[in-house]
């Protein structure tokens, strides 16, 4: 395995977000995460992925934007 998991403070400092706005985003399945033991982790690739589908450019989306959490929900179920 050579994809690096990142700690839930350490996903937060990358996306100058609050780690309680990261936490809200794994508890709503918007951003896979990995248990592992106590503690919670999440892919580089993964955070990549939510940047990407979050991407605007000229103020129009590019990417397909990053799943409210009903569709994350609605995607779980």
């Amino acid at each position: 395995m050579t994809e690096r998991l990142l700690r839930i403070p350490e996903v937060a400092k990358t996306l100058s977000l609050s780690p309680w706005t990261v936490w809200r985003a794994v508890l709503d399945g918007r951003l896979p995460s990995h248990k592992i033991g106590r503690c919670r982790r999440v892919a580089e690739s993964d955070v990549r992925a939510m940047l990407d589908a979050s991407r605007q450019e000229g103020g129009k989306a590019v990417g397909g934007g990053f799943p409210s959490p009903k569709a994350a929900a609605d995607r779980a179920a």
